[in-house]
């Protein structure tokens, strides 16, 4: 067993400061640099828990590139030794006291969060709740795009971290298969049927999570009309809040529903319906006809006019760093095309990194993903106008037709950026390849297809013959400068198939 005052690999134990998982969480402190951190210990007094813990860490520590996130704890410095095993990560924020060494200090979760706010005289607000649900959302994309479940989202593995909520605890980490579905906290675990008919298991627990916040309350409690406000009541909500109460419980029951297709099929898809006043455009066109009222729709449009307008700011700014992503690359290249001249073997490294840099940038533009909702929103409107034109005055349908059309030029606008921005990278890249000799088939038929040769915009002939390194075909340290060529096309064209363009 951990004693207080011992010392592992430089960081010396403190004192006990949670449990869970098969083991303990110690306070320790680097004997280097002073810094506070938290240390896990599984005894090997059970070998299946230890066993499954490191393996958990293993596939963790294998996916790290893909796992950067300030939303997902880190796992710093991992060892073994004959009584156990344990691994090192940053210390979370606390409450109680200041100084984390005091035995008042105790780190803050989620689940620390919502008991503390029960004392307050206001619950979270909409908006808070949105903040602290998305980026653990934007978290469980991640792992699922590594192909890995994380297995036990709740709010008491839901920790804070320089003010941000951060997913942590691994320990029923592992990959994507049902085999494993049944490990987790009851009530927060996903149910049988709801694995068997494909559902994520950690989508059921995310959405667990999101009811918790929202009441204060566990899982089995969800459904009752009695259980759906905050602790402090229904009347502790505004009008709006109200509203936006039960929108949320909508999407509660979308995320965890009994028709697989009605599911959300990614996290991102749960994220952006979470942030949206409404579950469904289809829903409101449905409520707006039954009910009627015509100011009702009225709002509508001006909300969702005032999401276009923050669409177009938020599409200034992704624009400005996505265009120098790109010119980045391009000149990275142009530097392998001159370095390759006099020194191959270091231009070939060069030109590894630059593949590696590229595909990692483009996997930190998730939030070009989120078009193709808004690309839903847009045809929700278009629904709307159909449903409610025989209803309402010709006046509303012309507000909506103007909205629509916006979108609509907004996307098309926004498409054609990001494909004239994906071209110049194809294009750099696909002649390094053709002067390489690399001759692969699958570029021939990209240069050929419409697709390519409409974000290319050059005729085949011209991309040929840009400038280009010398053969590359003819020495080791050339083959792996073309595979990382291709990486690169492969990665680009990857990237404008996902966006649809």
């Amino acid at each position: 067993m951990l004693q207080s005052g011992e010392t592992l690999d430089g960081y010396r134990l403190i004192r006990p400061i949670g449990a869970g998982g098969f083991g303990e969480v110690w306070l320790c402190q680097s004997d280097a640099v002073g810094d506070f951190r938290a240390l896990k210990f599984i005894p090997a007094t059970s070998t299946g828990h230890l066993e499954k813990e490191f393996d958990s860490i293993c596939k963790y520590r294998a996916a790290a590139t893909q796992l950067r996130s300030p939303s997902i704890m880190p796992i710093e410095h991992v060892n073994r030794r004959g009584d156990g095993l344990f691994y090192i990560m940053p210390l979370s924020d606390g409450y109680g006291v200041q100084d984390p060494a005091h035995r008042e200090w105790c780190p803050l979760t989620l689940a620390a969060a919502i008991e503390r706010r029960r004392g307050d005289s206001t619950w979270f607000s909409s908006e808070e709740i949105r903040n602290l649900v998305t980026p653990i959302l934007q978290a469980l994309q991640l792992l699922s795009d590594a192909g890995l479940v994380h297995r036990d989202v709740k709010p008491e593995n839901i920790l804070f971290v320089n003010s941000l909520p951060c997913l942590g605890d691994i320990s029923l980490l592992g990959n994507d298969s049902s085999r494993l579905t049944q490990r987790g906290t009851p009530g927060y675990s996903a149910p049988s049927w709801f694995v068997e008919s494909g559902g994520h298991p950690d989508m059921y627990g995310a959405a667990m999570t999101l009811y918790a916040i929202l009441t204060g309350n566990p899982p089995d409690k969800m459904g009752r009309a009695a259980f759906r406000w905050p602790p402090h009541g229904e009347n502790s909500l505004s009008a709006t809040e109200r509203e936006a109460w039960l929108a949320m419980h909508r999407v509660i029951a979308r995320a965890v529903e009994d028709r697989p297709e009605e599911r959300f099929s990614r996290f991102e898809q749960f994220a952006v319906v979470l942030k949206s006043r409404h579950q469904k455009l289809e829903d409101f066109c449905n409520e707006a006809v039954a009910e009627g009222p015509q100011e009702k729709v009225h709002q509508e449009i001006k909300r969702l006019q005032t999401e276009l307008e923050t669409i177009r700011n938020e599409l200034e700014e992704l624009r400005g760093s996505f265009r120098s992503f790109v010119e980045t690359t391009v000149s990275e290249l142009d530097a392998f095309t001159e370095a390759n001249q006099t020194y191959p073997q270091e231009a070939a490294a060069l030109l590894e990194t630059v593949a590696e840099q590229f595909v990692e940038r483009l996997r930190s533009i998730p939030s070009m993903r989120f078009w193709d909702e808004k690309v839903r929103l847009a045809s929700g409107v278009r629904q709307m106008v159909q449903a409610i034109r025989e209803t309402h005055g010709p006046a509303i349908c012309s507000g909506l037709d103007k909205l629509h059309e916006g979108l609509a030029t907004l996307f098309s606008s926004e498409r054609g950026f990001r494909a004239e921005q994906m071209g110049k990278v194809i294009a750099k890249a696909v002649s390094i390849q053709q002067a390489g000799k690399l001759a692969k088939v699958s570029v021939f038929k990209m240069l050929e297809s419409n697709i390519l040769g409409a974000i290319l915009g050059t005729p085949r002939g011209i991309v040929c013959g840009a400038t280009a390194p010398t053969d590359l075909s003819d020495n080791e340290s050339g083959q792996s400068a073309l595979a990382s060529v291709s990486k690169i096309v492969e990665s680009a064209q990857r990237f404008l198939n996902d966006q649809s363009v």
